[in-house]
C-alpha cells in the first residue's frame, strides 16, 4: 500500500513539473533575459544542450542506452496520453537521485528533472552549474519566474535559480528548485516542450 502510495505521490510531483515547465514555454523570457542582461551580464559558458552525455531531441531508445552505459538503474517507464517518461536513479557520489527524461509526443527528449529527495541546500548545486555555464539569470527575471511557477508547485518552494540559453531557435533552460527539504534540477527545451500543449 505504501508503495502505491508513494509511486502515486511521485506521477503527481512528475506531472506538476511537466505542467510547470509548459509554463515557461509559454513566458517569454528572453525578453526578460535581454532586460536583464545588462544588470547580470548573462552568457552561458557552455551551451544548454542537454543533460549529461543526452541531448535535447534525442531518441527514448538512445537516451535509454546512453543512461544504462552511465550506470543509471531503470526504474520505470511511464507512458502518458502526451509524453513519455523514463525513471532512473543515478549515483552521484554524495547522494543518490532521482532522474527523469520526458519524451513530449513520444518521441524526442525535451526535458530532464533530476530529483534529489534528501538534499537540505541548493548551494552544491548552484556552484557546481554556474561553473558550468556562467552567472545565472538577475534577480528580476528569475523574481518573474518564481511568481509564474509557485501556484502550481508545492507551497514549500522557497527559491529558483536559472539559466537561460537560446540555440538554432529554441529556448532552453536549467532550472534549480530549492524545497527546503529536498531540490530538483530540470533541464529543459521549452520549445520541443511545447508539443505538450498542442
Amino acid at each position: 500500500m505504501l508503495l502505491i502510495k508513494l509511486k502515486s505521490e511521485f506521477k503527481n510531483k512528475l506531472k506538476n513539473s511537466v505542467k510547470m515547465s509548459l509554463l515557461i514555454g509559454a513566458f517569454s523570457l528572453f525578453s526578460h533575459v535581454s532586460q536583464a542582461q545588462s544588470e547580470t551580464e548573462v552568457k552561458v559558458q557552455e551551451p544548454l544542450s542537454g543533460f549529461l552525455n543526452m541531448e535535447f531531441g534525442t531518441s527514448l531508445t538512445s537516451v535509454k542506452t546512453v543512461a544504462e552505459s552511465l550506470g543509471q538503474k531503470t526504474l520505470e517507464l511511464d507512458k502518458g496520453l502526451q509524453y513519455t517518461a523514463l525513471v532512473t536513479s543515478r549515483d552521484v557520489g554524495w547522494s543518490i537521485s532521482t532522474v527523469s527524461y520526458i519524451f513530449p509526443g513520444h518521441e524526442k527528449l525535451g526535458l530532464v528533472i533530476e530529483h534529489y529527495p534528501d538534499l537540505l541546500t541548493d548551494g552544491i548545486l548552484v556552484k557546481e552549474l554556474t561553473e558550468k555555464y556562467g552567472k545565472p539569470l538577475g534577480e528580476k527575471a528569475t523574481g518573474e519566474i518564481f511568481e509564474q511557477i509557485k501556484g502550481d508547485l508545492s507551497k514549500d518552494l522557497q527559491r529558483v535559480t536559472v539559466w537561460a540559453d537560446k540555440e538554432d531557435g529554441h529556448d532552453r533552460f536549467v532550472r534549480v528548485l530549492y524545497f527546503g527539504k529536498y531540490v530538483s534540477v530540470e533541464y529543459l527545451d521549452a520549445t520541443l516542450m511545447e508539443q505538450l500543449e498542442s
